[in-house]
């Protein structure tokens, strides 16, 4: 669209066609001040055998608003040719005269290369040695033996950072690392599939929490204290705002976290079958076989005279276990919990919880500077004391920790 004030800038293109029409070659012309564009139709990549693919253009009618599909009976390979090639001169006629190989390279990478690239060339310049630093024989070598040493701790370092990666890709829930809000860390998908929503029944632990039934007998043998909990939460917040972010999600969630913690008490050697786990746990049967497949793994009994499979959870299962139903708590409560609801859920001490928060990258807010009682400003000692116990629990047991975006625990 022409904007006012704006020149109308148009480039008028000629076609011509060869004398012999059977060949149905052409040419396309155009050009511009500075500009000469030529397209040509019998160039060897338009022949009909050497294209993968047909193509059509979409005319938009926005009367109808319907786009009308035309097939494109002959395809140009345009070319451009620059025509006052004498106007753009070099700043200097050779750039690399008098110029080392090192700095020749150094010109190129800052040019055209990639990020890594870049870094690598970094590096090389960091590593070169000036004979004017050197004195001695023995200096030379404790400088090369300084060298030599960084470069493996820092291999070591990068190794041991991917191991790290690699296994919090394992055990935590589908996440994106580089999200800037917590509500888009982690995937909803990413703690049971769609195919198990018609076995998450919420529906009569929410009408016994919106009717204040909660405390009933038959409620709380049927779900977890964790899950109860955190559906009248989720009642509570309905009632300020009807309108509640993926409030269906979250009230399957608090459901879903009773088979969860079900599940984490069993034993690390789980002998029963999906169908047993539903008889004597109340998890149903395919909500069971999700949970098996998950966080186990099917192995064959030991010494057994008949062939009897049963399930294993070894530290990777049960961390993993135990990230998702943190994650879980977190996500339905808005992405923020007190630590002492985890602890009563998980039965762990304060030490385990706060090494798996930081997995996820769920901290304590940070206390900032401020004003002692006295007037006097907060001292070092002061601070490096309160970020010692930043993970400390206060007087009533409460700690509050919150979802922090991008995650802190990908290191990178």
């Amino acid at each position: 669209e022409k904007t006012e004030g704006a020149e109308e800038k148009v480039l008028d293109f000629n076609m011509y066609q060869h004398k012999n029409k059977k060949s149905k070659k052409m040419v396309i012309e155009a050009e511009n001040k500075l500009m000469k564009y030529r397209a040509t139709s019998f160039s060897s990549q338009n022949i009909s055998k050497n294209q993968t693919s047909d193509y059509m253009v979409g005319v938009w009618d926005k009367e109808k608003h319907k786009i009308r599909l035309i097939d494109v009976g002959s395809i140009f390979t345009m070319t451009q040719q620059c025509k006052n090639v004498k106007a753009f001169k070099p700043l200097k006629d050779n750039l690399y005269e008098g110029v080392d190989y090192y700095e020749k390279k150094n010109q190129l990478v800052n040019e055209f290369g990639t990020k890594k690239a870049q870094s690598k060339m970094q590096q090389l310049k960091n590593n070169i040695v000036e004979e004017k630093n050197i004195n001695t024989e023995k200096q030379m070598t404790k400088i090369l033996k300084h060298d030599v040493q960084q470069a493996i701790d820092e291999d070591l370092k990068k190794q041991d950072q991917e191991e790290d990666n690699s296994y919090l890709r394992e055990i935590l829930p589908a996440f994106d690392e580089t999200a800037k809000k917590p509500e888009f860390v982690y995937f909803r998908g990413g703690f049971w599939p769609k195919e198990l929503n018609e076995f998450i029944h919420f529906k009569e632990l929410y009408k016994a929490c919106k009717q204040g039934k909660e405390d009933e007998e038959a409620i709380k043998s049927k779900y977890e204290g964790a899950s109860i909990a955190n559906m009248r939460i989720l009642v509570e917040e309905e009632k300020k705002d009807p309108n509640t972010k993926h409030l269906k999600f979250r009230v399957r969630g608090a459901v879903f976290l009773t088979y969860l913690l079900r599940f984490y008490r069993c034993r690390e050697t789980i002998t029963m079958s999906a169908k047993e786990l539903e008889e004597y746990l109340g998890i149903p049967k395919d909500i069971a076989d999700h949970l098996l497949n998950v966080y186990s793994t099917l192995s064959l009994a030991k010494g057994a005279s008949e062939k009897k499979f049963h399930y294993v959870r070894n530290k990777k299962m049960k961390d993993k276990l135990i990230s998702h139903i943190i994650v879980l708590m977190m996500v339905i409560n808005n992405y923020k919990i007190n630590v002492k609801y985890i602890i009563n859920a998980l039965k762990l001490d304060l030490i385990e919880i706060v090494a798996y928060l930081r997995q996820i990258s769920a901290f304590p807010k940070k206390q900032r500077k401020k004003l002692e009682e006295d007037g006097q400003e907060e001292t070092k000692k002061i601070g490096e004391k309160k970020r010692k116990n930043e993970w400390a629990l206060d007087s009533n047991g409460d700690l509050m920790v919150y979802l922090k975006a991008p995650m802190r625990s990908i290191r990178k």
